[in-house]
């Protein structure tokens, strides 16, 4: 159904993330087969409240997720400075390590967010940043950020950090395609060989 739906929508497999919890994953083997069977077509598999239940790595480990959320109780605890901090702060560099994205659920004051910046998390979700809202409202927000990144392009605020992105990724190539000097060796065979040819046509 999910194939059927991507199909019908338009939607690229990429763009579609599906949560699944880690009971799912340990109550049901079945889902296994059809969560890997949707990852080959390129959809994102996210593990949800990581951290609470069983917390096996070992299904870490078994089934490749693009993405590992923690779980908001660990996350409104760890800002107090006590273990659990430890314990996210291992959670986040165990995701590094293994290649996966991280985003902590449950980001509700600015403390929150600033613990979870230093220690490396790449996304967030909370109420600190927004809550939940209807559809409608999803779409007005949406035209604002449009309506302000148009505003931000006139102003050359947002072309200012592209031209400056185009510049480094052309000094890039122009280091990886500029001629590399020779080893000694190599450059005095360079140079001898010119002249021994020289030297044969002037006898001939």
């Amino acid at each position: 159904m999910v194939l059927v739906a991507l199909v019908e929508s338009g939607l690229p497999p990429e763009a579609l993330s599906i949560e699944v919890t880690e009971s799912v994953v340990m109550d049901h083997p079945a889902a296994v087969a059809n969560l890997s069977m949707l990852k080959e077509h390129g959809v994102r598999i996210v593990m949800d409240d990581f951290g609470t239940g069983y917390s096996s790595l070992a299904y870490l480990n078994r089934f490749s997720f693009d993405t590992i959320k923690i779980d908001r109780a660990l996350v409104q605890s760890s800002s107090e400075g006590d273990s659990t901090s430890i314990i996210v702060r291992s959670i986040v560099a165990l995701a590094h390590e293994l290649g996966k994205n991280i985003v902590a659920e449950g980001i509700e004051t600015p403390e929150d967010a600033a613990f979870l910046r230093s220690i490396g998390a790449q996304y967030a979700q909370g109420f600190h940043y927004g809550e939940p809202m209807p559809v409608a409202d999803v779409g007005r927000l949406l035209k604002l950020i449009r309506k302000a990144d148009r505003r931000m392009r006139r102003r050359g605020l947002v072309h200012s950090v592209e031209k400056k992105r185009a510049v480094q990724r052309d000094n890039t190539t122009a280091a990886q395609t500029a001629p590399q000097p020779m080893p000694a060796q190599e450059a005095q065979n360079a140079k001898v060989v010119p002249m021994q040819k020289q030297i044969g046509r002037a006898h001939v």
